[in-house]
């Protein structure tokens, strides 16, 4: 997935990894992302799942 973004000209930021469940409401590692999010940039997610619980 990484290699074909970037054949697009897309940048690719470093990757955001879970590590604790995702039913949890205190998601560390995807607060981090959104609050690292710019105007007009873009999520890629393996699955939906990964992002799925915006709770």
């Amino acid at each position: 997935m990484v290699a074909g973004t970037r054949a697009a000209s897309f940048h690719v930021a470093p990757a955001y990894r879970k590590k604790a469940s995702g039913a949890r409401a205190d998601r560390p590692e995807f607060l981090r992302m959104v609050g690292d999010l710019q105007p007009d940039e873009l999520v890629i997610a393996e699955t939906i799942e990964r992002i799925g619980r915006l709770r």
